[in-house]
């Protein structure tokens, strides 16, 4: 099975017991399968050129180049997960290929939200007297689902099976790629033999993840403990996660001076939790009715969380990377690592100047 796995493009695979997971609600592989007794968790990494130029924003082509290689990984993590669920299938076991990413428990999946979304968009751009539109700049009526619990968190199935273990940031930091990798998994009824979990933690605690956060979602100092199965790792406390979702979502250029998002967007930076938490909900009303650039770029993000990131259903234009800028820096080595937080510092600014974006340089942005 493994082998099957590798064949159809996983760079590491690894099994864990269901029990390894157990009391991590988010974990859970019976809210897939309630018959579940393992998961099969699989990594993909990332092409090192391409995300190099798209930290460097080497020109606005970089964004678009890393756009395909989400998209392109993506495809292959469902390809994997089908090669492995049709092996099992066909040994007679029940199995499910979990979805990636974007795929969270309180927001329910349906093409009629997803369609619905994009008639109240309409509605703005040619009847902004409409009740509807006129509640939501009211406040009356409020459209933001906050909660992001996932359906299964490929994060904590990728340490269960010891491909890698937690950072400080929260990401999976594997031995052989960094943070440089994206997840999938497979649960099935077939009781399969786990792997052993990975006994020392990559991560060196070297904090570079949150000197490029530019939300404040990370926390410098203040950690609590996460155990899986038999280890235990310190990661980082989070902020709430409209931090994260104002950045890695496309609404906000992020509070650094210099160096910026691939978001054009200025706002207030929040001084606190409550803040954020209501600055997403104003500024996702705002992009929806806005029109434009920013009323795409909230339309590209709803139709994942609706519509799943599958093949058949998105294509390289629904991929608008702005950030994961705490995930792509961290790679296998401290030099690495080092170089690419050298080449984000220096990258520069996006800006929207008549319509169109532009890249500055921090010179130009000073």
């Amino acid at each position: 099975m493994k082998e099957r796995a590798r064949e159809a493009g996983a760079a590491l695979v690894g099994i864990t017991s269901r029990e390894r997971l157990e009391g991590h609600s988010c974990a859970d592989p019976s809210y897939y399968l309630p018959s579940a007794r393992s998961v099969i968790s699989f990594a993909v990494p990332l092409d090192r050129v391409v995300v190099r130029d798209y930290l460097a924003k080497r020109d606005l082509s970089a964004r678009r180049e890393m756009a395909v290689l989400e998209y392109e990984t993506y495809c292959r993590l469902e390809e994997i997960g089908e090669a492995v669920k049709e092996w099992l299938e066909g040994r007679g076991y029940r199995a499910a290929n979990c979805e990636r990413n974007l795929d969270y428990r309180n927001h329910e999946r349906s093409r009629e939200r997803w369609e619905g979304a994009r008639m109240i968009a309409e509605f703005a751009r040619t009847d902004p007297e409409h009740p509807f539109v006129q509640a939501l700049r009211s406040g009356e009526a409020e459209i933001y689902n906050p909660d992001y619990t996932p359906t299964f968190s490929h994060r904590y199935a990728a340490v269960a099976a010891g491909l890698g273990r937690l950072g400080w940031s929260g990401n999976l930091v594997t031995t052989e790629y960094g943070a440089l990798v994206y997840l999938g998994s497979v649960v099935t009824e077939a009781e399969l033999e786990p792997d052993p979990q990975l006994e020392d933690n990559p991560c060196s605690g070297c904090r570079r993840c949150v000197s490029v956060c530019p939300s404040g979602f990370l926390a410098v100092k203040e950690a609590r403990s996460i155990r899986i199965g038999e280890v235990e790792d310190q990661v980082c406390r989070h902020g709430t996660l409209s931090r994260c979702v104002l950045c890695c979502g496309g609404f906000w250029r992020g509070a650094r001076e210099g160096w910026s998002t691939w978001s054009p967007w200025r706002l207030p930076v929040p001084r606190s939790d409550e803040e954020a938490d209501a600055l997403i909900r104003r500024t996702v009303v705002e992009h929806l009715l806005a029109g434009g650039r920013k009323t795409e770029n909230l339309l590209r993000f709803v139709k994942g969380i609706m519509l799943g990131l599958r093949k058949g259903v998105m294509s390289p234009d629904d991929f608008g990377p702005t950030c994961s800028f705490c995930q792509l820096v961290c790679w296998g080595s401290e030099e690495e690592r080092r170089e690419n937080v050298k080449i984000l510092f220096s990258s520069g600014v996006v800006e929207e100047e008549n319509g169109e974006l532009v890249i500055k340089r921090p010179v130009e942005a000073e």
